[in-house]
């Protein structure tokens, strides 16, 4: 009886079970994950298919081998804590080597180690054999020499032990050695494997069956909500171009595996794009309709309206969102990882992409079940930096030819960067969703909708921005969206406002006047999910209300992709792009009259912050002032150009993250491939969920999104925070929160002012 995990803390009495066990579950799991995602490649590589399996099955069989010597036994018949003496992960490297298993031997390593490593560095050794030693990189002299040493004198005793419980299965090489994409796959299929069954070891249950969705019955629902809307709306021509729009992409089939759609304000773009892609998931038996934006907000209102849509078929196994990265590496928070088993899964640009990019197993877990899916990239002009583009196109292009996968890339001001042979080469044409006559009739009710116009001739401090929204509040100019750059600026200017026209104490300590009687509303990251819902609601309520005596202060999840309708806009210069999605949240649907968006700029004080990352974005702005506000402008090409612009003045695009990826550079990659480049972490801010997660009580990974925000690292550091366990990625917040107005920079603020040398009046001693 061989143990293969330390006996479980928190199960007491249940004691160590044999190691073949656990092969077992893995093997059988990762070898499930396996076929199901390369059923999707195609018949006509059956060859390549068996090949990858046969990688798979070896990697999961021996990838713990090593835990059956006699010193690793001893500490893990003791129960976890233990310091093990040696690396058990070299010994199935060791065996692998042997059998000349070469895609094994790298699962096993990246499985184990911080992750996929660089191909010139494991084929060099490190100054020693290939793949091997510890899982610490290092040539350090010696180092691993003991560990090498000590698996090659007891492979043969490991291997004997092994198979006294396990059958003697046939071991099959692959031809050739998979990098790119394709490994990072397979390592998901382990590692989801290996942690779901030492996640059921601890008494988690997870339901690992499978099933084709059915998408009929999710056609048919979205057709009805779609035909009920129209009859509500009665036969405006807003109403008939939607519902020209939605027919033509519920009939369309395109030969191209990647299409574009460019739809205006209130075209039902979501409806349309997600009708057209359920086409494929139905006829070609497709897994999963992945649903992908830039910001939170966007997920939640389409999210809400699945759920309406669907209405009981939208339980979480079946609807799932994913509104930040919950990827956990430590096995005591393991559980509360978020995955991509749903059918229908939301999530957001930043997870989607750099889990393409990652290198590391916590992020890569999830990724074996984007193949075989239907892919709705939302917002896309808002989805990634140039310079992140021609490696992203490679992956989308490998998605797509090789694993089975349809995308739309979608947007109302849609940079076609795949038509500058500057960003991709070669340039692409992609096909066009949006019915021709619906984008020209729809432009032409949009010229007289919103005005623009500059206050750029002096630099706006909190104290001139706040009077400037003052003015127009008692003007009846409201309702009134003012979106800033940065999280603390938004906070902080939403705070200034309540003091004036909620009459808040400082940062709002002791009061707690109702949400709907404020007059002032913020929203940004520093709230939660669940708060950031209550609060889009009321405002969704005021819309539908007509009311207009309020404020709403955020950052930029609120400009794109949302149903919010304001007289009067404030948008923080930033990008050509962020003005004219933000212009669709002002007079959205062209009922108001004298409609008005402001573009502004700040200047730094010690409340308000300046993003350095739209230094460059900014300046264009300025200087394409002049075909903006022009009558006849077409977002499209206003935005499609702001990228040439931008790409000129960084002197062109080196394309290094394509040349580190061509070169198996897996480590770089990840990290040069950063969407946003601060390390952050998951924080929990709900108080209940907060106790059941220090109890250890069963909390589902939903329930940690919607009740934690993302927090920077170093705020981490600045408040003194602890992991919720030793060692784990989660924390736990540990300062004061504001559910309804600042969130999280209800206890930031004062450490901002502070360190600013402020006279501190926000402050409040209690």
């Amino acid at each position: 009886m061989w143990v293969a995990h330390s006996a479980p803390s928190n199960l007491p009495g249940k004691g160590p079970q044999p190691y073949p066990h656990h092969v077992a579950g893995v093997r059988h799991g990762a070898g499930a994950r396996g076929k199901r995602m390369l059923a999707f490649i195609g018949d006509a590589e059956s060859g390549r298919k068996t090949d990858l399996l046969n990688a798979l099955d070896f990697a999961a069989e021996f990838h713990d081998l090593g835990k059956l010597d006699d010193d690793i036994q001893n500490v893990l018949a003791h129960g976890r804590g233990g310091r093990l003496i040696w690396d058990h992960m070299d010994a199935g490297i060791a065996l692998a080597m042997h059998e000349r298993q070469d895609v094994a031997a790298w699962l096993i390593r990246a499985h184990h180690s911080p992750g996929l490593s660089s191909e010139p560095d494991e084929l060099l050794g490190f100054g020693f054999g290939p793949l091997r030693g510890r899982r610490k990189r290092t040539s350090e002299q010696g180092y691993h020499d003991s560990q090498i040493a000590r698996t090659n004198a007891y492979l043969a005793q490991y291997m004997n032990r092994h198979y006294e419980d396990c059958a003697k299965s046939e071991t099959k090489t692959a031809d050739s050695m998979p990098h790119g994409l394709t490994l990072r796959l397979l390592l998901s299929c382990l590692v989801d494997a290996d942690h779901s069954d030492s996640a059921a070891w601890d008494g988690e249950q997870f339901d690992e069956s499978s099933s084709s969705p059915n998408w009929s019955a999710v056609i048919s629902a979205l057709d009805a909500h779609v035909e009920e809307l129209g009859t509500e709306g009665g036969v405006s021509d807003k109403n008939q171009l939607r519902r020209q729009f939605y027919c033509k992409a519920a009939n369309s089939r395109f030969d191209q595996r990647i299409i574009a759609c460019e739809a205006g304000v209130g075209l039902g773009k979501t409806t349309s794009v997600t009708r057209h892609l359920l086409n494929y998931a139905k006829s070609d038996q497709l897994r999963h309709l992945f649903i992908v934006a830039p910001y939170t907000n966007i997920l939640r209102q389409t999210a809400k309206t699945f759920r309406r849509v669907l209405g009981d078929m939208a339980t979480d196994d079946f609807l799932c969102e994913n509104h930040h990265r919950a990827e956990f590496a430590s096995v005591s928070v393991r559980q509360y990882s978020t995955l991509w088993k749903a059918p229908i899964t939301l999530t957001t640009t930043v997870q989607f992409f750099e889990t393409l990019a990652s290198n590391r197993p916590a992020n890569l877990r999830k990724l074996h079940e984007l193949p075989g899916s239907v892919i709705f990239l939302d917002e896309t002009h808002a989805a990634l930096p140039a310079t992140l583009w021609p490696q992203a196109w490679k992956w989308l292009k490998i998605l797509t030819e090789e694993w089975n996968c349809r995308i739309v890339l979608a947007s109302g001001s849609m940079i076609r960067f795949w038509e500058d042979q500057k960003v991709i080469n070669p340039a692409n044409k992609l096909p066009e969703l949006t019915p021709d006559g619906v984008m020209t009739a729809n432009r032409a009710n949009e010229s007289a909708r919103v005005k623009f116009e500059t206050l750029d001739r002096s630099a706006l401090n909190t104290t001139s921005l706040c009077n400037a929204l003052e003015s127009n509040f008692e003007r009846n100019e409201g309702p009134i969206l003012c979106i800033l750059n940065t999280v603390q600026s938004a906070a902080m200017i939403a705070n200034e406002m309540a003091k004036h026209l909620d009459h808040l104490d400082p940062l709002g300590f002791g009061i707690s006047t109702a949400l709907p009687d404020r007059k002032v509303l913020h929203l940004s990251t520093a709230l939660s999910s669940s708060d950031r819902e209550r609060i889009l609601q009321e405002i969704e309520d005021r819309n539908k209300s007509g009311r207009s005596d309020w404020i709403l202060v955020a950052t930029s999840c609120v400009e794109a992709g949302i149903d919010l309708d304001f007289q009067t806009g404030y948008r923080e210069r930033c990008s050509v792009a962020s003005l004219i999605q933000t212009s669709g949240r002002i007079n959205r649907h062209g009922k108001r009259t004298g409609s008005v968006l402001y573009d502004f700029v700040i200047v730094a004080d010690n409340r308000l912050s300046q993003h350095p990352a739209f230094k460059e974005s900014s300046e264009i702005v300025k200087r394409m002032w002049s075909l903006i506000v022009s009558p006849n402008a077409e977002p499209a090409e206003l935005v499609t150009r702001a990228m040439q612009l931008e790409i000129e003045a960084a002197g062109g695009l080196a394309e290094k993250i394509v040349k580190l990826e061509n070169a198996h550079d897996y480590p770089a990659v990840a990290d040069e491939f950063r969407i946003i480049r601060s390390e952050t972490r998951t924080v929990v801010v709900d108080s209940h969920v907060k106790e059941r997660v220090e109890k250890r009580e069963s909390v589902l990974s939903s329930e940690i999104m919607r009740h934690s925000i993302q927090l920077w690292s170093d705020r981490i550091k600045d408040l003194g925070m602890e992991p919720v366990f030793p060692g784990s990625d989660l924390y736990l917040w540990n300062a004061p929160y504001d559910p309804m107005l600042l969130g999280i920079m209800k206890g930031i603020i004062p450490v901002i002012l502070s360190r600013n040398g402020s006279d501190c009046y926000l402050l409040n001693p209690s």
